[in-house]
């Protein structure tokens, strides 16, 4: 669906915000957005499933 899409759009195919935007057919502020409540939907999923610390230690793995 649309949110996946963005994802990959944005993480796999390291795509710009603004360029994702225009392939998705929506403006800059929508699509930061919707990355931004995706973005705490996946963190409230990984804590709900009790895997906060491994989450923690992936986004600091790749923080550099």
């Amino acid at each position: 669906d649309d949110e996946q899409l963005l994802l990959k759009l944005c993480f796999r195919d390291n795509l710009s915000k603004s360029d994702a935007a225009k392939m998705l057919g929506l403006n800059r502020f929508q699509v930061h957005g919707r990355m931004r409540r995706l973005l705490i939907k996946i963190k409230e999923t990984f804590i709900s499933q009790g895997l906060e610390d491994e989450l923690r230690l992936f986004l600091q793995q790749n923080d550099t």
